[in-house]
């Protein structure tokens, strides 16, 4: 499989790059072997040199983490990808943990991440400088469905009323 194939690239003199393995942690997340893909990544980062996962690496292993529900891992993974990697999360990045941590039923931490998002923003236009990265995420109508549906699921009718509101704004 896959996983060969990293190896016969590296016994060939052809050590395999971010790409590769991030198509192996695909497959791993696909077929639902969070494990298995988490195993991958640390392989990658135990290199020498390290291959440093890029945005879509931490965006492969988000929806894996939504296949199988692991929130927990999915927001180490995001605080990871910045801290460690040194590659911020994008909009989808934040879409995906949103939606994960509300898949989960985790809709205060959900809610805390766009608040933190949207603070983010206002700094940024206060200071009048770009826009961070993932602040697109605070205004997707996705993630306030998301929480929307979650709260709905909690009976927090005042948390769904928010969240349908901006979702239609």
């Amino acid at each position: 499989g896959a996983a060969r194939v990293l190896k016969d690239m590296s016994k060939a003199g052809q050590p395999p790059c971010v790409v590769a393995y991030t198509t192996l942690i695909n497959g791993r997340c696909k077929s639902g072997d969070l494990p298995g893909a988490l195993e991958v990544l640390r392989a990658m980062l135990a290199r020498k040199p390290p291959v440093q996962p890029n945005v879509r690496t931490l965006n492969t292993l988000l929806r894996g983490c939504l296949l199988v529900g692991a929130p927990t891992e999915g927001e180490s993974l995001l605080t990871r990808s910045e801290k460690e990697w040194g590659s911020p999360p994008d909009d989808s990045s934040y879409e995906y943990a949103i939606t994960l941590l509300c898949q989960t039923l985790k809709v205060t931490r959900a809610a805390a991440l766009i608040e933190a998002l949207r603070r983010n923003v206002a700094r940024a236009a206060g200071a009048g400088t770009s826009p961070p990265a993932g602040s697109g995420a605070a205004k997707a109508p996705l993630v306030y469905v998301s929480i929307a549906r979650a709260a709905a699921l909690l009976g927090d009718v005042e948390a769904w009323k928010l969240a349908d509101r901006r979702a239609r704004a």
